[in-house]
């Protein structure tokens, strides 16, 4: 028999006092908010207000939005609580009994007060490091906070709650500050006062709008730090690159690192671009020409996975790799190999793509692959997929790459020709791996077929970079409740790095899809069964590989405990 290990998953016991330990609350209060990076662009009335609270001379800053996450997972909000949906308050109750969901939802109430619709995270330097919320109701808030903390004092105009030896949260107002000491509270609203980083245009814009998650990494202020320690990033680059191209990229440091996470209904999305303090972005989308939609004739019709960008447009950049391209091929003593290998990296000339066809990949059994030797996994794999790999080159470049691999092929397999200038090579009796001119395109794939995905050539117009996906429902995945397809992109404009996916076949929202199915216990222990197997698997692998599926331990005699605890096996053979 095969050993197998199994994790038992054991649903964890919930508190039974009323009170919650000052560990929880720093759970509640920084842990499910960074649940925020698990997930429109409205203004946010409270995110304006946090953005004229942090100093200009912040090096980071990450904006959390709690509400758009839990609202999109199918939850609400009451004043600051958070209320669970009626699925999942069902599916408590059903398995762990009505005393369980109270006690949860006492502990959810314990952000009552708060406003959830942006919580801000900055630090000025490596030590003075504060969180900074808005209250709708101070009241509430602190209330709370004594019963769990156990003490507060005023103290310069605040209500102080101190968190053991190292960290306070301060009320003033209608503002909570989360800081290592007092003093840092002070010094960041006295730094503020003077001048914020609303002073940052499109940064301001970026922390206030209506996101699930932003960020923002200050450069500038990186740059500075590092130039007190006597690094100078343009010269030390100048020793590495042309001067040209150094100074270029040290520019770079002149500019916000900022990005952006939505939930919006059934479709999450995102966008990350460079600004600089006058509010101009920085435009790294024109490093790549446009792709042209003309590779899309190679790519098969039923393609679910295509990426493409344009051929290099910038000129120092460029330069650097021809120059780099002649270093590298004039170490290489064959001729041919030596031109080609400069040719591959110097005279690209057009769209560089890849694509994947992996309708039928989809509907095979996952599970049974890890079971699978490499050889057959990796014939069972190629047998269910179809996928090109292609470059534009000049067309007697193109020529010289099929006419060199094709001598080199057929020296030691049987080497067919499809069409001139297009061959085919057997990888094993099932798949053939083809290679060659396609279309004026230099491309290896492991089809002969170029139906074309033509019908896409609107999502790939104009983009610099563009990464395209899309899937019916994956009979996989329905075991676990999840029924939806979906679709996505990622790709380039002249200043942004934009993304989404959105869920298809179902009428909930992102997160709410991902969600309640698992309130179905069925699914949740589907899906718990199939994580137990995945770690078998990949367990055992680790400890033996053999090529023969049918070897397999026939007894636990070649099972040996280790430093005599009988949870912990290697497997091997007795000298």
């Amino acid at each position: 028999m095969i050993v197998s290990f199994k994790t038992n998953f054991n649903i964890l016991s919930f508190m039974n006092s009323k009170k919650l330990s000052l560990k929880a609350l720093s759970l509640l209060m920084f842990v499910t908010l960074a649940a925020c990076l698990l997930s429109s662009c409205g203004k946010n009335s409270s995110g304006d207000k946090l953005v004229e609270s942090i100093p200009s001379s912040a090096m980071f800053v990450v904006k959390l939005n709690p509400q758009q996450v839990i609202e999109n997972a199918g939850c609400s909000i009451d004043n600051g609580k958070i209320v669970l949906s009626d699925k999942i308050s069902d599916a408590i109750t059903g398995e762990a009994g009505a005393a369980a969901l109270k006690i949860i939802n006492e502990y959810l109430a314990y952000t009552e007060g708060i406003n959830l619709d942006a919580i801000m995270i900055f630090a000025t330097n490596s030590q003075d490091v504060a969180g900074v919320a808005t209250l709708s109701d101070a009241e509430p808030v602190k209330k709370h906070l004594k019963e769990l903390i156990g003490s507060e004092k005023e103290e310069d105009g605040f209500t102080v709650y101190k968190l053991g030896y190292n960290g306070v949260i301060a009320i003033k107002g209608d503002m909570l500050w989360i800081a290592d000491k007092l003093s840092v509270i002070n010094r960041h609203i006295e730094n503020a006062g003077k001048s914020n980083i609303s002073s940052v245009s499109g940064v301001a814009e970026l922390l206030g709008a209506d996101n699930a998650m932003a960020y923002v990494l200050a450069l500038p202020r990186i740059n500075s730090e590092l130039e007190k320690e006597g690094v100078d990033l343009e010269r030390e680059l100048k020793r590495n690159m042309p001067a040209s191209m150094a100074s270029k990229i040290a520019d770079i440091m002149d500019y916000y690192v900022c990005g952006s996470f939505t939930l919006d209904g059934n479709t999450a999305s995102g966008e990350a671009f460079l600004v600089n303090e006058q509010g101009n972005r920085f435009q790294f989308g024109k490093i790549f020409n446009p792709i042209n939609t003309d590779f899309l004739k190679n790519v098969p019709a039923g393609a679910n996975f295509i990426a493409a960008c344009g051929d290099i447009a910038e000129p120092d950049l460029k330069s650097l790799i021809e120059q780099g391209a002649k270093e590298l091929s004039g170490e290489v003593s064959d001729p041919v190999m030596s031109r080609n290998l400069y040719d591959m990296l110097a005279k690209w000339d057009g769209t560089a793509a890849f694509a994947f066809d992996l309708n039928a990949f989809m509907q095979t059994d996952w599970m049974s692959l890890m079971n699978m030797s490499e050889s057959r996994m990796m014939n069972t794999v190629m047998s269910n997929m179809k996928f090109v790999f292609m470059a534009h080159y000049p067309q007697d470049v193109v020529k010289n790459f099929a006419d060199a691999l094709y001598e080199s092929a057929s020296a030691t397999e049987s080497v067919t020709t499809v069409r001139p200038g297009f061959y085919s090579a057997p990888v094993t009796p099932e798949v053939s791996l083809f290679f060659g001119n396609l279309n004026g395109y230099f491309a290896f794939a492991n089809t002969a077929d170029a139906s074309g995905a033509t019908s896409l050539a609107d999502k790939f117009s104009g983009k610099h970079l563009e990464i395209y996906s899309h899937s019916d429902a994956i009979p996989a995945m329905a075991r676990f409740g999840w029924t939806f397809g979906s679709e996505g992109e990622i790709w380039i404009e002249n200043d942004a790095i934009k993304m989404y996916n959105k869920l298809t076949g179902t009428n909930l929202k992102y997160l709410q899809a991902m969600i309640e199915p698992l309130t179905d216990m069925k699914n949740l222990e589907n899906l718990i069964d199939y994580l137990n197997s995945v770690y078998a698997s990949s367990y055992n692998s680790h400890y033996y590989d053999f090529d023969d599926d049918d070897y397999n331990f026939d007894d636990l005699s070649d099972v040996t405990a280790l430093d005599g605890d009988s949870d912990d096996y290697y497997y091997g053979y007795d000298d």
